[in-house]
């Protein structure tokens, strides 16, 4: 895979093919860094400031959450960014994700984020990968990068797992959030510990050939009901019920996901969610300065943070590994027979 280094800062309306692109910050932007953090100061110290100018931050998938999340960074003074997506924006994206326009529609997620991104500052290095994440670009994805976001669309368990596994092998933490109702769970992968690939009992072959059918449209029933346990007992285990008996909220979104492998999104909500996970991944960088002594530190899994905003609820849940694990293996059992 090749990386191209641009300097002038026009990103490319068409991707070339196993191509990522290199946009460096601009001298004259990165002395003006101090202007651009000024309002941070008080709450962070200028160590702190220049610890976050010094931090690479990876965001797999910039749609609902990973869109929001970036921007986030670009303005909180990270100093590098790493964003891949392989999708393309279409008209259901504008009403939740940060880079879906009028004007972007049927442009690559990666490329139309990085030129908004470069629109909003140039004292940050961004470097885009429009192939997504892949066994070509996980290692220059992942190089050098002190935390890692999972924000990768919720049928591409090849590329999560891929993810998480090359994470664990460089010991980089992995973090987690996501869009459930007016609510979120934020989830913090540690470099060593209870991971991912330590509860799914499946190979990456087989995670793959379950993305993969599922973009195909041949997944079969029982592929994307495994599909959906892989993913709704990790990361959706709160799917809240806002209504009545008669009128459950968590019924109809789990009978559209069943029936239309649609994953129902309140359009508010993202951007929410998007600046818990970008607190929540400011405060791991910035876990040990003094100013941050009294913050609570994040849940690590299988412990995770759980807020809702309907629901007035906020506090930390946890997650029974040996459950999700057998719970898994029972439904690839039952697929053999």
């Amino acid at each position: 895979m090749h990386v191209q280094t641009i300097t002038h800062g026009i990103v490319p309306s068409v991707a070339k093919a196993d191509t990522a692109y290199h946009f460096p910050a601009t001298a004259d932007a990165l002395q003006q860094r101090d202007e651009l953090t000024d309002r941070t100061r008080g709450w962070f110290s200028s160590e702190m400031i220049t610890k976050l100018a010094r931090m690479r931050v990876a965001i797999a998938g910039v749609g609902g959450i990973g869109g929001h999340v970036a921007d986030s960074m670009v303005r909180a003074g990270i100093g590098h960014i790493h964003i891949a997506d392989s999708g393309t924006f279409d008209y259901s994206n504008v009403h939740r994700q940060h880079g879906a326009s009028y004007k972007t529609i049927g442009e690559s997620k990666a490329l139309a984020t990085a030129s908004l991104l470069l629109r909003t500052v140039h004292s940050t290095s961004i470097t885009a990968y429009p192939m997504g994440v892949t066994e070509k670009s996980i290692d220059s994805f992942l190089e050098g990068v002190d935390i890692v976001v999972d924000a990768v669309e919720f049928h591409a368990l090849g590329a999560r797992c891929l993810l998480h596994a090359f994470a664990r092998e460089k010991h980089i933490p992995v973090i987690n959030g996501n869009s459930v109702g007016f609510g979120t769970n934020i989830l913090l992968f540690p470099p060593s510990g209870c991971g991912l690939c330590d509860i799914y009992p499946f190979s990456l072959d087989h995670a793959y050939d379950i993305e993969n059918a599922c973009l195909a449209g041949t997944c079969t029933e029982h592929d994307y009901e495994f599909l959906c346990c892989a993913i709704n007992s990790v990361f959706l285990a709160d799917i809240p019920n806002y209504g009545t008996e008669s009128c459950n909220t968590r019924t109809a979104f789990l009978e559209r996901l069943r029936t239309e492998h649609t994953a129902s999104i309140i359009s508010t909500n993202p951007k929410m969610a998007g600046g818990i996970l970008s607190n929540a991944i400011l405060m791991y960088l910035l876990r040990e300065h003094n100013h941050l002594a009294s913050v609570h530190p994040l849940p690590v899994f299988p412990e995770y943070y759980h807020h809702d905003s309907a629901l007035r609820i906020s506090c930390t849940k946890s997650l029974t590994p040996s459950t999700i694990y057998n719970e898994l293996l029972a439904h690839m059992h039952r697929h053999i027979r």
